[in-house]
């Protein structure tokens, strides 16, 4: 039988520590007020090199202090994150405001004298909006953002033209909409994974300019208190998924088999334990697939690849201390390393695992105060990785930059 570790986020301060900072001039964690939340930070320039860096030390990476993107008024801002950066390396960001039931999104814009603000809008405030919030930018940088309205039960998207946003329902079947996981092929199409309730069936829909489409991937995972799915296109366009079977404590994948056209489904890690409450998927240009995951039995951050070309999988455990995966994020690095952000229980921190030369290398981030819930990690063009995630202390959205190397 397997067993679910109980995960615990206590409302506790603890001990701002930070390990070596890179600074910039003219980037400020100063805030201009809880409503705009602009701050002043940079593009970050930052590489990854071919170095391997100082083995015996795991904080060897230099970190650039977070900014504080949004306040919350009310102990709800930060919730389902969701990070993209665009052409020009400018960050975007969509989130939840619990408080007041939004779907909020922020984004870094030039400002004057060369420094960059952060411009926060609210997208969607009718009803109880903006859970589940899963971020894409399209090649002319226009955001759509899949979300669920929590009032109407149902899956909605927002598209921003430029001048204004425009909502609408992607799907009014039911009760739907947990765990949306937004993916845009180079046509411009949109796809979203996603959990209907009640029947707690993996749906799938294509959204294209005649219309849109969906259907039941799988039925009855099963009640889940984290409704988590991940998905992804290969380099041929075909859409993976990653979701959570409560039902057997397991991770499982689909795919849609392009030979067949029909939806395929296995299990990733069906070991004893409880594991894939939280996981992330990456494919990189190679076919491979990158998974992060916790194993909510043990407290334990893990890690599964496919080898498409050998038809193997490999799994890691990557992080085994202090209860640490939940929210876990992946991106991968200039080189196709990768990159996992997610919490540690035991401390509240945020912490990044990057894996290189064979290796997993663990750095904390963030320690000041309950941090980095809802994490979310992108890396831009220039091989600088990006991290948006939720603090309790204060209550804000935040955001940093890091080298990947």
């Amino acid at each position: 039988m397997k067993v679910r570790r109980s995960l615990r986020i206590p409302e506790i301060l603890l001990i701002f520590a930070v390990v070596s900072v890179w600074s910039f001039s003219g980037c400020s964690s100063g805030v201009t007020g809880p409503v705009s939340g602009e701050k002043i930070c940079p593009p970050c320039p930052c590489q990854e090199n071919s170095s391997s860096g100082d083995a015996d030390n795991q904080y060897f990476y230099r970190t650039i202090p977070s900014t504080i993107v949004d306040r919350g008024t009310g102990g709800g801002i930060g919730y389902y994150t969701s990070l993209a950066f665009d052409s020009n390396d400018y960050p975007h960001i969509s989130y939840y405001d619990l408080s007041n039931g939004d779907l909020r999104y922020a984004s870094l814009e030039p400002g004057e004298g060369g420094k960059n603000r952060w411009r926060v809008e609210i997208v969607d405030q009718i009803g109880d909006v903006g859970s589940y919030s899963s971020l894409v930018l399209t090649p002319g940088n226009l955001p759509r953002i899949s979300y669920r309205d929590e009032t109407e039960g149902k899956l909605k998207l927002a598209s921003y033209d430029g001048t204004s946003w425009h909502t609408e329902i992607l799907d009014a079947d039911g009760n739907n909409g947990m765990g949306s996981s937004l993916a845009l092929d180079p046509n411009g199409y949109l796809y979203v994974s996603y959990i209907k309730a009640g029947t707690y069936d993996l749906r799938f829909l294509t959204y294209t300019p005649t219309g849109s489409t969906a259907e039941t991937v799988t039925r009855g995972l099963g009640q889940s208190v984290s409704f988590a799915t991940s998905l992804a296109l290969d380099p041929q366009g075909v859409p993976f998924i990653t979701y959570y079977n409560s039902l057997l404590g397991d991770l499982m994948l689909a795919y849609r088999d392009p030979l067949i056209m029909q939806w395929i489904s296995l299990a990733v890690d069906d070991s004893e334990d409880d594991v894939g409450r939280y996981n992330s998927l990456v494919i990189d240009s190679y076919g491979s697939l990158h998974i992060c995951y916790q194993n909510d039995t043990r407290g334990e951050l893990w890690y599964a690849k496919y080898d498409p070309d050998r038809g193997v999988w490999t799994r890691d455990t990557v992080d085994t201390e202090g209860s640490s995966g939940a929210y876990c994020r992946i991106a991968l690095s200039s080189r196709e390393n990768p990159i996992i952000s997610y919490f540690e229980e035991a401390n509240g921190d945020l912490k990044v695992a990057l894996k290189s030369y064979d290796r997993w290398q663990i750095y904390r981030y963030d320690t000041a105060g309950i941090t980095g819930l809802w994490t979310s990690i992108a890396v831009n063009s220039q091989g600088a990785m990006g991290l948006a995630y939720r603090s309790q202390n204060p209550d804000a959205l935040r955001f940093r930059y890091a080298p990947t190397q």
